[in-house]
């Protein structure tokens, strides 16, 4: 399969496990609760670890999950407390605003896949 498919099937998996398979209580708690957010970066990865196991050799997938379960949890640990004071505080448009972090956020994950796919397919 050529590298441009993998790549649109890595960012629809990342919009499957991101957005369809986070929970109600996994969206709202995670900005406060490291337990939530363990759930879902848990929940996220493991839908990925599913999926690639399809596609890629175990090894791979196993190395590609770590990497990226360490960088979402990272990434939503900040991005989630960020866009929860700021949707509090009602500012949804602009910069900074609670759209502009949640769109920082979509930027910063497809650059983690996309680098991390590179390394673990290439090494």
């Amino acid at each position: 399969m050529r590298i441009e498919y993998q790549i649109i099937i890595l960012l629809f998996i990342h919009w499957v496990a991101d957005f369809l398979f986070q929970t109600k209580d996994m969206a709202t708690n995670k900005s406060k609760s490291n337990m939530w957010l363990f759930t879902h970066v848990s929940t996220y990865t493991t839908v990925y670890g599913a999926v690639g196991l399809f596609f890629f050799p175990p090894m791979q997938v196993i190395g590609f999950c770590a990497a990226t379960f360490f960088f979402h949890f990272i990434t939503d640990y900040f991005t989630s407390r960020l866009t929860s004071k700021l949707y509090a505080a009602k500012k949804y448009y602009g910069f900074p605003s609670f759209f502009s972090v949640i769109g920082g956020d979509q930027w910063l994950h497809f650059v983690q896949l996309i680098l991390c796919y590179t390394y673990f397919t290439t090494h």
